[in-house]
């Protein structure tokens, strides 16, 4: 199984950070007020970069930004950054879940987003592409922000809760 995304790959012109390998923090050449807590944002290339959740930002000099895990590309010095949208008006995250075609047919994954909290919240699987790709999608109003957790069942088994801010890679293990 690989799991990507095509969400945050709305390059914030203007703005690069300072990344480096295995650290969960980068610091933005500036301020980057065009993310809030909880958002998504991808680093270095627009369809290859690595896609994180930011858990927190400074306010002060020099703004470090955390984020949901490690950076495991090349560090940079001023990277391109992506973000899904505009602030406060992301609309849909998602994953896209990738089964190894040797597989065959697999059936539909099945998602329970009832712990998820946020005006219209939702998760659902929004594509089925011959039981190989399995896209979840998750459905905030804009002007509001989804939180919580949400779990993916295949057959007979189910995931761990996993949490709307978990990283692409949390989701895979």
């Amino acid at each position: 199984v690989t799991v990507s995304s095509n969400s945050a790959k709305d390059l914030v012109v203007g703005k690069a950070v300072d990344v480096t390998k295995g650290l969960d923090t980068i610091i933005p050449n500036e301020e980057l007020t065009e993310f809030v807590i909880g958002d998504w944002i991808r680093i270095g290339d627009q369809d290859g970069g690595q896609l994180f959740s930011i858990i927190e930002m400074s306010a002060v000099p020099p703004f470090t930004v955390t984020l949901s895990s490690s950076y495991l590309g090349e560090s940079q010095s001023s990277a391109n950054i992506y973000q899904h949208g505009t602030k406060l008006n992301r609309h849909g995250y998602q994953y896209i879940v990738t089964f190894d075609p040797t597989l065959g047919d697999v059936p539909e994954m099945h998602v329970d987003g009832t712990l998820l909290e946020g005006k219209d919240a939702s998760v659902q699987v929004i594509s089925c592409d011959k039981n190989v790709h399995q896209i979840l999608r998750f459905l905030p109003l804009p002007s509001s922000s989804v939180e919580g957790h949400f779990y993916l069942a295949y057959k007979d088994e189910r995931t761990r809760f996993l949490s709307v801010d978990d990283s692409i890679g949390d989701i895979k293990h």
